[in-house]
């Protein structure tokens, strides 16, 4: 299940807004849930804004960082296989 959260959730150490959220099984494991997270502007406020929201985000799972250069043409079918790859381990470890 992937969902676009509207609304922050809340952690031990304030709240953020995951860019998506998975929710994923394997076999009879448990739910994992994973953290997917895009990064793109370069800002100081931007950074700043990400500097505090990143430590949360990891609170509620592992976090998968994509990149613009991760989305080119050059770069997009890596970026695919690492970030299945990453789902997959993560699924199979919970």
């Amino acid at each position: 299940k992937i969902t676009k959260p509207l609304f922050a959730s809340e952690t031990p150490l304030g709240p953020c807004r995951p860019d998506f959220i998975l929710e994923a099984t394997y076999k009879e494991h448990r739910p994992a849930t994973l953290i997917i997270e895009a990064f793109g502007m370069e800002t100081e406020e931007y950074r700043d804004a990400k500097d505090k929201a990143v430590p949360r985000m990891k609170r509620l799972g592992p976090m998968f960082s994509i990149f613009p250069e991760d989305l080119t043409e050059a770069n997009a079918q890596a970026t695919a296989k690492r970030l299945q790859g990453w789902v997959i381990d993560n699924v199979r470890h919970v």
